[in-house]
Parts: structure tokens; C-alpha cells; sequence
């Protein structure tokens, strides 16, 4: 749900920041973002998950942690010449990870939904306890 709602867009882009967009997506960093979030929200909570299952010895475990946290930094590296188009984003309040206008009604739909989710699972706990 959380990768869902990054992705969405919520509010119009800016037609000024196109030519940035341009840039950006020539110089590879709209794929390089996106497989930096998806090997962060999906393959770096398997990985955890597994681990909780003990379905890894330790050693193995940590060397795939490792090597996911490596290509997220070397995925999210920004090279120098590049920083003047992320300071243009920054600038017009754009994510720098995702390239979406900020919206904090994003935020807190996903903040409602997860209490609204916890609340459910808490209430069927109790429920099975009773």
C-alpha cells in the first residue's frame, strides 16, 4: 500500500519542472529511484521475514542484507553535476525519491489506513483471547 501511494499522483505537475523531468529520466535516475524503493519496501522486509523464520543461517542472512543496502546507495547516488536539477525540485517541493509533488494528505491516508488495519488485527487478538 505504501509503495501504491508514493507512485500515485495526487496533485498536477509543474509544467515549468519538464524540462528537469527530462533530464532526469534521460540520466537514469526514474529507474534507479524505483528499483531503490522497491528493494527497499519489498525484498528488504522478505530478507527480515526470512530471518524471523530462521530459513537463513546467520552468515548468509547478513551478506543479502548487505548487498541490498549496497545497490539502494549505489542506486540512490546523485553524481555531482546532477545536484543543480535535485535542488530544482526541492525547490518547486517535489520528493527527490519518487519525483511526485509533496502532498501530506498522502501521509496521512496512510497513517489512518495503518491504525484502521492495526485496530482490526488488535480487535480479532482480543477477540481470540476472550
Amino acid at each position: 500500500m505504501v509503495t501504491t501511494t508514493l507512485f500515485i499522483r495526487t496533485k498536477d505537475n509543474n509544467e515549468n519542472l519538464k524540462p528537469v523531468f527530462d533530464q532526469l529520466k534521460q540520466k537514469g535516475y526514474f529507474l534507479k529511484r524505483r528499483l531503490a524503493i522497491f528493494l527497499l519496501l519489498v525484498i528488504l522486509p522478505l530478507l527480515l521475514i526470512l530471518k524471523i523464520l530462521d530459513l537463513f543461517g546467520l552468515n548468509y542472512f547478513y551478506l543479502k542484507l548487505n548487498i541490498v543496502l549496497v545497490l539502494v546507495l549505489i542506486f540512490l547516488k546523485i553524481k555531482p553535476e546532477d545536484n543543480n536539477l535535485f535542488e530544482q525540485l526541492k525547490l518547486n517541493n517535489y520528493f527527490s525519491w519518487t519525483f511526485q509533488p509533496k502532498d501530506e494528505m498522502k501521509i496521512a491516508f496512510v497513517l489512518i489506513f495503518s491504525i484502521l488495519i492495526i485496530s482490526g488485527l488488535l480487535i480479532k487478538l482480543i477477540e481470540s483471547i476472550i
